[in-house]
């Protein structure tokens, strides 16, 4: 697959060098990125792909593990500014659902919120895949939830990853265009090139 964005966070130093953390502390570590704030306030920590991506119709595929008791990862689709995005947040209760936030924070799960079976400091795979107004995420071998947007669906962003008072790891982040999608850019370490005009690489 030409993946449009690719990450495994290998950096030595402990930064993650295409992203932008606008709030929270994370560092790369072991091969993964973590984020290690566990505030005891209702605090939202968030890291965002530099560089101003902006996709359409894609999946994103990575790998989560939530750390302790009560914690919430969440995977940032369609990423449009910081009140207009869409959402799944995962806690290790087992309780995961789709919210979209256009200023005011909705649950647009298509069914009641799912349970799914998750064990602390495991890794899971994740894949969602966003298509017109349509969101659909499958965690391997756990669970799978939808939902439809029908209301000023947002057409596009970039993707991010995000804690709620919690701490978590991600790994193996990558993005991919869905068929019919746009073609926006492949950005490769601050360049970038039509889709189609160079091999699949690494962001870094």
């Amino acid at each position: 697959v030409p993946y449009t964005f690719e990450e495994r966070f290998n950096e030595s130093d402990g930064s993650a060098e295409g992203w932008n953390e606008t709030n929270g502390a994370w560092i790369v570590q072991n091969g993964a990125y973590i984020q290690t704030a566990n505030a005891s306030s209702d605090t939202n920590a968030i890291t965002m792909v530099k560089n101003n991506s902006y996709w359409n119709d894609y999946t994103t595929s990575l790998r989560f593990n939530v750390v302790g008791a009560n914690a919430n990862a969440r995977v940032y689709v369609r990423y449009d500014s910081a009140s207009r995005y869409y959402l799944l947040n995962i806690s290790s209760d087992g309780s995961f659902a789709f919210y979209k936030n256009n200023g005011t924070m909705t649950n647009i799960t298509d069914a009641s919120p799912n349970m799914i079976t998750l064990s602390t400091d495991t890794w899971y795979t994740l894949n969602i895949t966003a298509r017109e107004n349509r969101i659909e995420a499958e965690i391997g071998g756990v669970g799978r939830i939808n939902a439809t947007d029908i209301a000023d669906t947002i057409k596009g962003g970039t993707i991010a990853l995000g804690t709620f008072r919690s701490s978590s790891r991600f790994d193996d982040v990558a993005v991919y265009h869905q068929d019919g999608g746009n073609k926006g850019c492949v950005y490769y370490f601050k360049r970038e090139w039509p889709v189609g005009t160079q091999s699949p690489g690494t962001y870094r």
